[in-house]
């Protein structure tokens, strides 16, 4: 009884001092030995009762635990070899792709051609195309804005003085060129046998392939061109196409394939201004002294240069300038077409006949065996004022 008081009174002690002591469950006094200790197990606080208790594992359980354990102590090596895998399939999958791809561009895909059976087959002939003549005047204005844009872009211009003729073969004053033009022979001076040459028959504008006296504008081989706005007129070839550039009509072309055409220009004049004063107001870059004046075969005054390029015919209200292009070669192939449309204007219409032909100097080359005199049929020569 007094030993007990004692022993609970150095526990009570050893509280006050700090220590914690443990004993023995009360299960075990007496050489107990309960069977819920015998399996292992885990210390567990109970947080209800405040003692002990054991915390009973299977052994599956136990190696989950196990294995848990290694998978979070090797956790850096397991992603490092998830990442490296994935490496290495998005890499394969990509070299497949660019490997197909350059399959597919190496090798050009096979066509199959399927022969078709054989047959008789008739091949026709088809008509030979014709080709249309490719006129040079393409614009088309319709309004003043637009009128006075052409005069702006295309300015009066003028050719080099001198230019030396394309060949003429026969010296017949007619290029080989011209020629065609007419239907004349270029080994012929005088195609037709009536005593003049070529030249000297379409100056006077009288048919070269044709006995005399038939009119030029009577064979065929030319128009006559009439300006609906201003009434001027004069021939030019039928080969030759002919456009206006302006609603005016103030320009118009007459061209051929060559890229030699003649352009006609009208310029407004003042009243009772001179031909002189009109071109010293109007026209740059020529020169007065090269002018001379002609009477033309319809007896209209004409103003024509030196080398018979340029010409100037003037009217009450206006001066109308004819004015020849040559093409890329820099030669005249149509020096006297351009000469046979000087002596064709007419400022208006007229009623003067056409005269008979004007003998004209034999063509160089030729000697004296130029016959002048006209046949019986033929009338005789009526001399034209110069």
């Amino acid at each position: 009884m007094f030993g007990f008081k004692k022993k609970n009174k150095k526990k009570n002690e050893l509280r006050d001092l700090g220590v914690q002591m443990h004993t023995i469950p009360d299960v075990f006094y007496g050489g107990n030995d309960p069977v819920i200790y015998h399996n292992e197990g885990i210390d567990q606080k109970d947080t209800n009762k405040g003692t002990q208790k054991k915390k009973y594992v299977s052994k599956s359980g136990l190696h989950q635990h196990i294995q848990t354990q290694w998978m979070s102590a090797h956790k850096k090596i397991l992603i490092w070899i998830g990442s490296a895998l994935v490496l290495i399939a998005v890499t394969a999958v990509a070299s497949w792709y660019y490997i197909n791809e350059a399959k597919k561009l190496a090798i050009p895909p096979i066509i199959q051609v399927q022969k078709p059976p054989e047959q008789n087959v008739q091949i026709q002939i088809a008509e030979p195309l014709e080709i249309p003549v490719i006129t040079t005047s393409t614009l088309d204005a319709t309004t003043t804005e637009d009128i006075a844009a052409i005069k702006a872009i295309d300015p009066v211009s003028f050719p080099r003085i001198l230019l030396i003729n394309s060949e003429d073969t026969d010296a017949d004053q007619l290029t080989n060129e011209e020629e065609l033009l007419f239907n004349t022979n270029p080994d012929e001076w005088d195609t037709d046998k009536d005593g003049y040459y070529d030249g000297q028959e379409i100056i006077n504008l009288y048919n070269a392939s044709g006995f005399a006296p038939v009119k030029l504008i009577d064979s065929g081989v030319v128009s006559e061109y009439i300006s609906p706005t201003w009434q001027y007129r004069l021939y030019y070839p039928q080969q030759w196409q002919i456009g206006t550039v302006d609603t005016e009509e103030r320009q118009v072309l007459a061209s051929t394939l060559s890229g030699d055409f003649v352009e006609f220009r009208v310029f407004d004049r003042l009243q009772g201004q001179s031909f002189q004063e009109w071109f010293a107001a109007n026209i740059e870059g020529e020169t007065f002294q090269d002018i001379q004046t002609i009477t033309n075969r319809f007896k209209e005054q004409v103003f024509l240069r030196r080398d018979g390029l340029v010409a100037y015919v003037m009217a009450s209200t206006h001066v109308t300038v004819l004015i020849y292009h040559p093409g890329i070669t820099g030669a005249v192939p149509y020096r006297t077409v351009m000469r046979m449309m000087v002596e064709s204007f007419r400022p208006t219409a007229n009623t003067i006949e056409l005269p008979n032909q004007q003998a004209l100097p034999t063509p160089p080359g030729q000697g004296d065996s130029v016959v002048t005199t006209p046949s019986t049929t033929e009338e005789a020569l009526v001399p034209v004022s110069s």
